[in-house]
């Protein structure tokens, strides 16, 4: 009866630590188009918050071939959803690069609420994607070209 009991707990254990696991690994990052087409300045909603502590956002000119200026999007955190402040660096032009017009900005730190803006009217139709990670893969983007030293 021992043995039997003993066997049902190791088993139940098991069983919730598979459980724990796959719900943290689900659960690991936050992807999000948080602008589509776009030309006027606007702020996002703020993103699902899983507890990211590292933010990226990617900002795309998908129907231009040269290089865009002229634009200034940047991560914003805030404490309360109301008064929000900059978390990242602007991005103020995206280069074509590899044959695609856009730019990517980080920010790191676990914040409450996460929102994207756009301060300025973009000179053509821009789409704007947001990544959230609860574990940080980088510091810093090394190198801005087609490709990136992680």
């Amino acid at each position: 009866m021992k043995t039997i009991k003993r066997l049902a707990a190791i088993t139940f254990a098991a069983l919730m630590l598979a459980a724990n696991a796959g719900s943290q690994t689900n659960q690991a990052a936050v992807f999000k188009k948080v602008f589509n087409g776009i030309t006027a300045a606007q702020a996002s909603a703020a993103v699902t918050n899983i507890g990211q502590t590292m933010h990226l956002i990617y900002v795309f000119f998908p129907t231009q071939s040269s290089t865009q200026t002229g634009i200034q999007v940047r991560i914003e955190g805030s404490y309360d959803n109301s008064v929000y402040f900059p978390l990242s660096e602007d991005i103020t032009d995206a280069p074509l690069l590899g044959g695609i017009v856009y730019n990517v900005a980080a920010a790191f730190g676990p914040w409450p609420y996460i929102r994207v803006r756009s301060l300025t009217t973009a000179p053509a139709a821009m789409t704007v994607y947001y990544s959230g990670h609860t574990l940080p893969a980088i510091s810093v983007i090394q190198e801005r070209s087609d490709r990136f030293i992680l």
